[in-house]
């Protein structure tokens, strides 16, 4: 195991001679031929070191405040459901729920733990509805004030311990909600999910996914169009919801019409009007397609405001992901990624080294592509002017790539009040849970964020994170940022 290079300790097993011998997770593993056998043995190792890491990880970083609870005073309280801010509030916590919200006069409870805001901004914990849980990711959204993820594919079986590991405070991590994926077979088959090249088959995998306790079903792009309807149907009889890629071979409004309910990436929006009839957007031809022609497409024109009608017309939910183009479209090989670029002083040396590099290879195109990319974010824009639910998602790096998606909402010209409202009490309408999650309201569960700075006024201070309250635990994000090789926040 070696610590220091990189976000969590990178660990390989070596011969007698100390030369490699292999390198193995759930997802994939490399190993010397011949030893293959192996595997499942040394994965059961590695997780067992690992989960005893994240044990003594959440033993000394978890602060639990005493029975009678935790009070926050003198907050500027964010109400994300009225988008306004109440100055000099109080909010009591005790255990998980949120017992009193109100004013400097508010009473406290004898024996309580006090935080004295003095002033700083204290609003609900942000969610990320598109993630895919590793091991330190739950560290990591903790640090950055993110107190629920979405899962939108995972092994399920390892998600579900890590999830357990969570809730019983020996991992440190989220509230979790999860969508199992179900792709079809061929060469670019997602490497975690269920198979389905029969109705059988996709019906039996959404029967899997319900009894699990997941709330959604995500469809990936190498699934047979013809089973679209047939897993919509199905999830929707168990009041799943339906979401996913946009199969090969398929375009976006056929999978709205199919029955989606959401669709995961802005890409797919331009693929509606630029794929081409030969294109295979299991391959990336989904990402080069649209770097060339998102520039030249009309947001305004006929095609795009049906579209967008039609998305109106069936709630669609658009899960867009900008971050994850960006350095793909606008980056050049010797640019920081503008995600870790905020963090650089603070990086451990591989991370920062592999934060360099550029995008997609792009030999005299480099200013079309960044213009594409400003059109994704238009296209956004327009959604959201058209009352069409966004939630933000991120696919990227576990709790800082939330922070810069949201930068990119307001850069695309969301108000930073809503975006603030579309990451919390949004998100939680969406998934059908805002009556316990999402805003600051006596009776919901304790998952607050303490900030030094005005999001509604400079959306970067979201970085700047004093407090983090889940589950009614409390975290110091310089203490998160310390154990996860990173260096802490100057004051």
């Amino acid at each position: 195991m070696v610590a220091g290079l990189g976000f969590t300790p990178a660990r390989a097993y070596v011969d007698d001679d100390d030369q490699f011998y292999a390198s193995v997770s759930p997802w994939s593993s490399t190993i010397r031929t011949g030893a293959e056998p192996a595997i499942p043995a040394l994965v059961a190792l590695d997780d067992a070191w690992s989960n005893a890491r994240s044990a003594k990880l959440a033993h000394d970083l978890a602060h639990r405040p005493p029975a009678a609870g935790l009070a926050f005073t003198h907050a500027r309280l964010f109400d994300s459901v009225t988008k306004k801010i109440t100055d000099d509030a109080t909010v009591v916590i005790v255990g998980d729920k949120v017992t009193q919200v109100g004013n400097a006069r508010t009473k406290i409870p004898a024996g309580a733990q006090v935080i004295d805001a003095h002033g700083r901004f204290l609003m609900p914990g942000m969610w990320d509805m598109h993630s895919h849980l590793g091991d330190d990711d739950g560290l990591m959204n903790l640090m950055a004030g993110v107190t629920t993820v979405r899962d939108l594919g995972n092994e399920m079986k390892t998600l579900g311990e890590r999830i357990a590991r969570y809730e019983n405070g020996t991992e440190l991590g989220p509230r979790v909600l999860r969508a199992g994926l179900i792709d079809g077979p061929g060469p670019f088959t997602a490497p975690i999910g269920l198979l389905a090249s029969t109705k059988e088959e996709a019906i039996a995998n959404v029967d899997k996914i319900a009894a699990a306790g997941y709330q959604q079903v995500k469809m990936y792009s190498s699934l047979s169009p013809a089973l679209v309807p047939v897993i919509a149907k199905a999830a929707h009889a168990k009041h799943l919801r339906v979401s996913g890629h946009i199969p090969n071979g398929m375009r976006a409004s056929e999978a709205v019409e199919a029955g989606y309910d959401e669709i995961q990436h802005v890409n797919f929006l331009f693929l509606q009007f630029l794929a081409r009839p030969e294109d295979d957007t299991r391959t990336p031809v989904r990402f080069t397609r649209v770097a060339d022609g998102a520039a030249g497409l009309d947001l305004h024109g006929p095609e795009v405001t049906k579209f967008l009608d039609l998305l109106v017309a069936h709630k669609t939910v658009l899960d867009p992901t900008v971050s994850t183009f960006q350095s793909m479209f606008v980056n050049e090989p010797e640019d920081l990624s503008p995600i870790m670029a905020p963090y650089a002083d603070r990086l451990p040396a591989t991370v920062l080294r592999g934060s360099y590099g550029g995008g997609l290879p792009a030999p005299g195109k480099r200013e079309l592509y960044r213009a594409s990319y400003n059109q994704m974010l238009a296209l956004v824009k327009l959604a959201w002017d058209k009352k069409i639910r966004i939630v933000a998602g991120t696919d990227e790096i576990a709790g800082i790539t939330l922070l810069h998606e949201l930068e990119m909402y307001v850069k695309a010209g969301i108000p930073a009040p809503d975006v603030l409202a579309l990451a919390t009490i949004g998100a939680a309408r969406v998934m059908g849970v805002d009556r316990d999650n999402g805003s600051i309201a006596v009776g919901k569960h304790a998952d607050v964020v303490l900030i030094d700075g005005d999001p509604t006024r400079d959306i970067a201070t979201l970085r700047n994170t004093d407090a983090v309250v889940c589950r009614g635990v409390v975290y110091d994000p310089n203490e998160l940022f310390v154990a996860n090789g990173m260096r802490p926040r100057a004051n």
